[in-house]
């Protein structure tokens, strides 16, 4: 069937920038969570963000998300990892974080305005800046 959903991301600063494109199945996500260890490593920041931005269409099957929530998990647990933050497209998203946030304790940032979170990155590059 080949990979559906994937992932662009970018680095502004040590702020890593995630955003998604469609529906995803096992093996998509499965190379999207691949990219993001791969790229963490490859920058051995000191410290280091991740902020994702999700589009209308991502969801996927519980499998695919146990591996996003996994993914959640393993940056919030690299010990140069500062801080989480996703910015949900929809209430059936934000919905779905929030749960997850409480069930995994992970200081994860939940947002749904897209500027609101764009000042979240700018506020960590500052701070990094600055620091």
């Amino acid at each position: 069937m080949g990979p559906h959903g994937h992932i662009d991301y970018t680095w502004q600063g040590n702020v890593l920038v995630v955003k998604t494109s469609g529906p995803f199945n096992l093996e998509g996500v499965e190379i999207s969570a691949a990219q993001i260890v791969t790229t963490v490593q490859d920058k051995a920041f000191s410290s280091w963000y991740r902020v994702d931005f999700l589009d209308a269409d991502t969801l996927g099957s519980p499998a695919v998300m146990n591996v996003i929530g996994k993914s959640y998990l393993w940056s919030g647990s690299h010990p140069n990892c500062k801080q989480i933050a996703v910015c949900c497209h929809n209430s059936l998203q934000f919905d779905m974080m929030k749960r997850f946030v409480a069930k995994s304790q992970l200081p994860l940032l939940v947002f749904s305005d897209p500027e609101e979170t764009d000042q979240f990155i700018k506020q960590c590059s500052e701070e990094n800046f600055a620091g």
